[in-house]
């Protein structure tokens, strides 16, 4: 979808106290663009137990994690067809939006929503990337949350592009972020192209694993109790696309689509396989 949620005024500031931080490359936020904002936010309420604030625009939620913004869910504001689906849009951190836009599409990007300051957030765009994935690039008003600290349940973990060409994007996102990249293999053999800055990882590219999907940006969440987490997606609306399977580091993960066709993936530490 080309369609992307418009200014809204206010906005919450994506951190609940102020950091002054700017960490390029970064996730630092994530937007779910929906159809449907009254049925995603009952069901990331009941699974995730996020805590939903509405703003002046009733198209446009803010969820809380023990009083910590950690997600928006908003509506489309273009017109878009009635069996269009939820989109997650992750937004990472650059030092200069308009320049970074600029590297995107002398990249072969494209402009989705130019750079333009929403008070109280910051200066976002959204741009799609060659292969066709979606998402957003942010300077907040606030600073950038900090790095560090442990994990909490309903919070994002990682941000993960399936793309066509994984080298490419890889290579993509390199300039546009201005971020390095390596290569590590997985346990099963499949190649990892690690993003990331400051000698931490930020995101990985890898190649789209299942056949009928196009390139898009998979944001992880984490939970303490992935068995129950997929019992409370299915009791409240949601599909499970991918069931359980084990992951990297001791870890359990599966991947769900929301009432409204937004999708994340799920993932438990501490599993023994």
């Amino acid at each position: 979808p080309t369609a992307v949620a418009q200014d809204v005024s206010p906005v919450p500031s994506i951190v609940a106290t102020p950091t002054n931080l700017v960490i390029p490359g970064k996730m630092v936020w994530a937007d779910l663009l929906t159809t449907d904002v009254a049925a995603a936010s009952a069901f990331y309420r009941a699974v995730f137990g996020w805590e939903v604030v509405a703003s002046e625009d009733p198209g446009y939620l803010t969820a809380m994690i023990d009083g910590r913004p950690v997600a928006a869910i908003a509506s489309y504001e273009d017109e878009v067809p009635e069996d269009a689906e939820g989109l997650w849009l992750p937004s990472f951190s650059v030092q200069d939006v308009d320049a970074a836009m600029a590297r995107a599409v002398k990249a072969g990007g494209r402009e989705l929503a130019p750079a333009e300051n929403l008070p109280g957030r910051g200066r976002l765009a959204v741009l799609q990337d060659p292969q066709g994935a979606v998402v957003g690039v942010l300077r907040a008003s606030s600073g950038d949350p900090a790095d560090g600290g442990r994990p909490q349940a309903g919070a994002w973990l990682w941000p993960e592009i399936w793309a066509a060409d994984p080298a490419a994007a890889t290579a993509y996102y390199q300039a546009v972020l201005e971020l390095e990249a390596i290569v590590e293999t997985d346990d099963s053999g499949m190649p990892h192209h690690i993003l990331g800055s400051g000698n931490i990882a930020r995101a990985t590219a890898i190649a789209i694993p299942v056949e009928g999907v196009e390139p898009n940006w998979l944001l992880y969440l984490m939970v303490d109790d992935l068995a129950d987490a997929l019992r409370r997606t299915v009791a409240n609306g949601g599909e499970i696309l991918l069931p359980p399977r084990a992951g990297e580091m001791d870890s359990v993960l599966a991947i769900i689509a929301d009432p409204t066709g937004g999708v994340v993936a799920l993932q438990q530490f501490g599993v023994k396989s």
